[in-house]
């Protein structure tokens, strides 16, 4: 990562190039990691490219499959309303039905004059057949008034051929006369008005009005009986009405939802195809090619690198030297026998070192015996300067730190004294073997990092038993007494050293 980090951009003037360039020290690396980078960009701008496309397709054909299911439902909801309400064709249907009502009005309101018509005729007709019974009336009267003109013709004939010339008579004979002519006009009146009785107004015979009247009647009884159907016929189409008056809302409404859904589904299906195309355009476009493939350099370019090199190497040597000379300056460690004496102020005898496992080429052994030979040597230059008298000289070897190796010192200058011809005696507060215990668990890691072995090397001669070399009348066990081992100031000690200074005498 840290290397295609390194990989510069560059995009050529305006056009759709970019340039890619790369620089490290090695020249196969460079066109590998080219390549490798080329490679990268390109599966990636294919995957980018068409996984946005496939999820865009995967998107509209999970909503055009949600779409279709509602289409599918609200058709399924228009077939079960069509067949609950017997409805093939809704438009067709009340555009016939809405004909059919209006032609059924128009008959029935005709059938409703003709009937009218029918039945005022039927009433005229019942009107004229009842003169019939005043011309029945009329022809008795009449035949009674002719008898009764026989019988009075017949008197006034019977009186006139009598001729009596009296009053009474003539008077008689007048008034027969005068009934006859009386007769005579009622005659001639009940003719008259037989005769306007037996013909009607429109001239028509009596005889001929029956035959009319019966078929009016008849006419009448007709369309009553079809208008009654066609009332009841009238009744089922308003009940038709009933119902597709408000089949005809839920219709619309449904249709509504219908066209609504088709108009989703087929912007979707648009969508879809679109996506379709787009992938398929993004299938064809998202193979990226270089144009120039990466190069192997044959010539590298020119860099400061010489004099970075140079510069660093120049900083770090200053920055070693500083700390160097700050750790030198600070450093309170005592380090050498000068450096001992200046800050202890006391005159020193010599410096032993610790005892490390040393490597096969060096001989510690002789560095050790050569050291001892200069603190002995100091010995006996420190004694010869003193009053040489026969009295016996007592070393004491003591520290502020247990643990500090003071057995093993005194064991071996001992050991040295006894071998230039002095008699000593070596007192000891304890005869226990320290325990010899390793350093470090991990020696390896020291060697790893160029570091002195830290494991103690036990099988030194100079770590020998403290007891080795000398008998028993020239080392001498003391117990110490528990009751110092409580002390808490330096008052309650009896001897000038400190509570934790332990010591070993030499005695000579």
């Amino acid at each position: 990562m840290e290397a295609i980090s390194k990989v510069k951009v560059e995009r050529i003037s305006s056009s759709d190039l970019v340039k890619l360039s790369y620089e490290i020290d090695d020249p196969g690396i460079c066109q590998q990691t080219l390549k490798i980078y080329i490679d990268v960009c390109t599966k990636k701008y294919k995957d980018l490219k068409e996984n946005g496309s496939d999820t865009v397709v995967k998107y509209f054909e999970a909503q055009l499959s949600e779409s279709e299911k509602k289409l599918k439902a609200i058709e399924q909801k228009l077939l079960k309303f069509n067949q609950d309400n017997n409805i093939i064709n809704y438009y067709e249907q009340s555009k016939a039905v809405a004909i059919v009502k209006e032609d059924m009005d128009v008959a029935y309101k005709k059938g409703m004059a003709q009937l009218a018509g029918s039945e005022a005729s039927a009433q005229r007709l019942e009107q004229k057949l009842a003169i019939q019974e005043l011309i029945q009336q009329k022809n008795n009267a009449i035949v009674d008034s002719k008898k009764e003109l026989g019988e009075l013709n017949y008197k006034i004939g019977m009186y006139a051929a009598k001729s009596s010339n009296n009053e009474t008579s003539k008077q008689h004979l007048e008034n027969l006369k005068k009934q006859a002519k009386a007769l005579q006009k009622e005659i001639k009146t009940n003719v008259d008005e037989l005769y306007t009785f037996q013909n009607s107004t429109d001239g028509v015979p009596i005889k001929k009005v029956l035959p009319d009247w019966v078929d009016k009647t008849v006419e009448s009884e007709d369309l009553k009986a079809k208008l009654s159907v066609m009332n009841q016929q009238n009744k089922a189409i308003e009940k038709q009405f009933a119902t597709y008056a408000p089949a005809g809302a839920n219709l619309k409404r449904i249709e509504r939802e219908i066209n609504v859904a088709e108009q989703e589904y087929l912007e979707i299906l648009h969508g879809l195809n679109l996506a379709k195309l787009k992938f398929q355009d993004a299938q064809l476009s998202s193979n990226l090619t270089a144009v120039d493939p990466p190069f192997y350099p044959l010539k590298p370019m020119p860099s400061k690198r010489k004099i970075i090199i140079i510069a660093i190497v120049f900083i770090t040597g200053i920055i070693i030297l500083a700390t160097i000379l700050f750790m030198e300056f600070f450093d309170d460690t005592l380090k050498n026998e000068q450096k001992a004496s200046e800050k202890l102020q006391i005159p020193s005898m010599g410096m032993l070192p610790k005892l490390f496992r040393a490597k096969p080429h060096l001989d510690l052994v002789k560095m050790q015996d050569r050291l001892m030979d200069f603190v002995m040597q100091n010995f006996h230059q420190n004694f010869k300067a003193q009053n040489n008298t026969k009295t016996p000289k007592i070393i004491t070897v003591f520290s502020t730190r247990d643990n500090e190796g003071k057995s093993v010192i005194t064991a071996n200058i001992a050991k040295r004294l006894k071998a230039s011809g002095y008699s000593v005696l070596v007192l000891n507060h304890s005869n226990e073997d320290k325990s010899k215990t390793s350093v470090s668990k991990s020696p390896w890691l020291y060697k790893f990092l160029g570091y002195q072995d830290p494991r103690i090397d036990y099988n030194h001669p100079f770590l020998s038993q403290t007891t080795a070399g000398l008998s028993a009348s020239e080392y001498y066990v003391y117990n110490k007494s528990i009751a110092y081992r409580d002390v808490k100031n330096y008052d309650e000690l009896s001897f000038e050293v400190s509570e934790k200074t332990t010591k070993t005498q030499i005695i000579f």
